[in-house]
């Protein structure tokens, strides 16, 4: 699969970012629509049918997090918000999408309902949304940190069940340092008005699968 970068434009709004793995046709339909106003872009951790869509292949190093990354320093526009998603997702309405559009926050962690959020600790790597202010402080710090030495390990059952190989951290270790960053950014007054992270959307027009399952 070669790259196939988005030309240069104007920016159109919120874009978005896709962790590309399972690439379901019914998904990436669902983006093909959604890319006539949102930018899509996928970044394919291993070669899928992205059906015309802008997209870039890398190796699998760091999971999603390494994906998210990729895409904050090669292919976002500095200037436009962005929904990072996975794409174990159903998309019931492209309602859903102009819904992240209007968020107000500068980044919120997405979920279908307040049981799913729950069940997550209220932050997961499946989707959120970022605004460029958040963005540029995440790029000054360093940008989405994530495991160099992971190249694919993900335990059978919780990230606590199966020991890593010699030098990898738990499949959950990217977004615990995410959502670690997120917090220290709201204790230092990043909570308020327009600024506000650390933030929760529920948007039931998308659910979110589990390691492909739903």
């Amino acid at each position: 699969m070669k790259d196939s970068p988005r030309p240069a434009q104007a920016a159109k709004g919120m874009n978005i970012c896709i962790c590309g793995w399972y690439f379901y046709k019914e998904f990436i339909a669902g983006l093909v629509k959604a890319n006539a106003k949102y930018p899509v872009h996928i970044v394919c951790n291993q070669e899928g049918d992205c059906q015309g869509l802008p997209s870039s292949s890398r190796k699998n190093v760091g999971l999603d997090w390494g994906a998210y990354q990729y895409y904050l320093l090669y292919i976002w526009d500095r200037h436009s918000p962005v929904l990072f998603m996975q794409d174990d997702t159903q998309i019931h309405s492209q309602v859903g999408f102009d819904k992240v559009a209007a968020f107000t926050e500068s980044q919120a962690f997405i979920f279908s309902t307040g049981v799913e959020a729950s069940y997550n600790s209220y932050a997961h790597g499946r989707a959120f949304y970022m605004k460029p202010v958040a963005l540029h402080l995440l790029l000054a710090h360093g940008g989405f940190w994530y495991d160099k030495h992971n190249t694919g390990f993900i335990a059978k059952g919780g990230y606590r069940t199966e020991t890593p190989p010699k030098g990898c951290q738990h499949h959950n270790a990217g977004i615990h340092r995410f959502s670690n960053f997120i917090k220290k950014l709201e204790r230092e007054g990043y909570s308020e008005g327009n600024l506000a992270v650390n933030k929760l959307e529920y948007v039931p027009e998308f659910t979110f699968g589990r390691r492909g399952k739903f």
